[in-house]
């Protein structure tokens, strides 16, 4: 038995000016947890083809999805599949008769919403990318079946400007005046293209380009879209990340963006609101098929920050790349920089502009291997109002790694050039195999951490605190296990906020949060993480929390003969939007 929704007819347009109607309460509080596992889409029958390219919520039912498929090889290409959203079991489907075929066909996005006029009751939109087409058709009263039917509407579309025909697009989303938009797939999210289907004066339809955004991945994207069915709140999906745009006036909020928690997956291509609002779906495209939730909550804890902006560019002289950035805790707003090149030599950076003020060298000549992350901690040796830099010589490079840890005081003169006279050796080693680890932290109670380097998506990660054994010399002991939630190896670079409160892990496509109480590392790392924003680095290893934990530091090294630039992502501690209610 399926449950009744909302009444059609109480579903209202979200074009309002400065007076928001009650049906867009919701917007601009895009408080949502992490996604849950909740099933996996699954049949008995061997002619159901699981493999969802789209996913939408059935706009009668609470608690049926649909799906489509890509797949052009069987005969099960023109099919919308409707599932149980509680077990995640097909349960019936449409077959569109009337689709297109052909090497060139590809369903990629999925909507529902209000039939166009003259239909009525509430309609599938299916997406074929490939071949430029839309099919409407109508839900059935009854989705626990399995019927054929034409589609009651097929839009064929060519683009207005053919010199910005997108490489590709995976996504449709229908306006509650029945306008069908989709977004174009771009390398890294840049410069994506918001299309709306306009139909012409003689009946021929044309995808017009409305607005165009950077939508930042570190992959192809973006994957999907879904605009509530109140028509106020769009959710887009790449394959690393969840932005969340309120839709005012019947256009996206390009500069109210938000990014919601999100598990990278390089086969997650589909999102769909539910139909209540609650909270919205995702899907992967590979086994296992996971049917994931992500529910509307308020009372979930939220760290807001900016997109990162640069604030400078850091000259690298005499480094061919920057391995590593930490946040001076003696000296505010300086940051320190190093290499993973075989130098010694640490740049002292003034943050506010990104300029090298000093060079922070060693006073005589000792073996560096492969640098990779740069910690800044309590005074190594216990000296009150003093801190220490902690250097990870983790990486593979040069014949290692030989795990070694540095551990340098502050320096007194950051904007003097200087050379550190003294410095603590510390030796680490497994149980086992020496590893490779580059992301190195240290915790407000001056214990020391680093982190496995996975190579692949899902591969585990160890959490090792360093427990002394004898004098300089330490054991890496597995105090937490994560998955590697990155489409590249990683980790690079962790950070412990000077507040003593969160713990940042860097990845080259993604930065995520992990909260932290009473300096307990090991549970931070048995709760989800929040995804934070970034915009993805190819070659960026390093993450900083700054001093006054009001904002975290990335860099990136695009040109061995360009300065890195240094991007800023400053944390949002109020809001002031009055229409979004932030």
């Amino acid at each position: 038995m399926f449950s009744m929704a909302i009444a059609l007819g109480l579903l209202a347009t979200c074009a309002y000016g400065s007076q928001k109607p009650e049906t867009c309460a919701r917007v601009g509080k895009p408080a949502f947890g992490g996604p849950r596992d909740i099933a996996t889409i699954s049949s008995s029958d061997e002619n159901v083809l699981v493999a969802p390219t789209g996913l939408a919520s059935s706009g009668v039912y609470v608690d049926v999805l649909y799906y489509i498929n890509a797949d052009t090889e069987t005969e099960y290409y023109n099919r919308v599949y409707a599932i149980n959203a509680h077990t995640g079991e097909v349960v019936g489907a449409i077959t569109i008769t009337n689709a297109m075929t052909g090497s060139s066909q590809n369903w990629q996005g999925l909507a529902v919403q209000v039939c166009p006029e003259p239909m009525d009751g509430s309609c599938i939109f299916v997406h074929d990318v490939g071949l430029n087409i839309v099919y409407i058709v109508q839900e059935e009263s009854n989705p626990a079946s399995f019927t054929m039917k034409d589609a009651a509407k097929i839009i064929m579309y060519t683009y207005k400007d053919e010199g910005t025909v997108p490489t590709t697009s995976r996504s449709i989303f229908v306006d509650c005046q029945g306008g069908i938009y989709f977004l174009s797939a771009a390398f890294r999210g840049r410069g994506v293209r918001l299309y709306r289907i306009i139909e012409n004066d003689d009946s021929t339809y044309t995808a017009e380009p409305k607005l165009q955004l950077d939508i930042p991945t570190a992959s192809f994207g973006p994957t999907a879209a879904s605009l509530s069915r109140d028509c106020c709140e769009l959710v887009v999906r790449t394959e690393d990340k969840i932005y969340y745009y309120p839709w005012v006036d019947m256009m996206l909020q390009q500069d109210d963006a938000r990014l919601l928690p999100a598990v990278i997956n390089p086969y997650g291509s589909s999102i769909a609101w539910a139909l209540d609002g609650s909270g919205f779906y995702t899907a992967l495209e590979s086994a296992p098929m996971t049917l994931a939730f992500s529910p509307r909550n308020k009372q979930v804890p939220e760290s807001k920050f900016t997109l990162g902006r640069v604030i400078g560019g850091v000259a690298k002289e005499p480094f061919v790349e920057i391995a590593g950035i930490a946040a001076s805790r003696e000296h505010p707003g300086i940051l320190y920089m190093m290499s993973d090149e075989q130098t010694t030599d640490i740049l002292v950076v003034q943050m506010n502009e990104g300029q090298v003020v000093s060079t922070y060298s060693s006073g005589f000549s000792f073996p560096t291997i492969d640098w990779e992350d740069v910690a800044v901690g309590p005074s190594f040796d216990g000296t009150p109002g003093r801190s220490s830099i902690y250097i990870n010589d983790g990486g593979a490079d040069f014949g290692g790694p030989v795990n070694r840890i540095y551990v340098i005081p502050e320096t007194e003169t950051p904007y003097v050039n200087t050379a550190y006279e003294t410095f603590n050796l510390l030796l680490y080693s497994y149980l086992g195999n020496n590893i490779e680890t580059h992301a190195l932290m240290v915790g407000c109670d001056g214990e020391i951490y680093v982190f496995g380097y996975a190579q692949n998506f899902g591969d585990p990660i160890n959490v090792y605190k360093l427990i002394k054994t004898s004098v300089s010399v330490y054991a890496a002991v597995v105090i937490a296990t994560i998955p590697n939630p990155s489409l590249r190896a990683g980790p690079e670079a962790a950070d412990i906020s000077a507040c003593c409160d969160e713990i940042l892990v860097k990845y080259t496509d993604g930065v995520f949060k992990y909260s932290l109480t009473n300096n307990d590392v090991a549970s931070a790392f048995l709760r989800d993480p929040t995804s934070l924003p970034y915009i993805p680095e190819t070659k960026g290893a390093s993450i900083a929390i700054t001093a006054d934990c009001k904002a975290y530091l990335t860099t990136e090294d695009q040109d061995t003969s360009f300065p890195a630039p240094l991007k800023k992502y400053e944390r949002i501690s109020c809001c002031k939007n009055e229409i979004y209610n932030y």
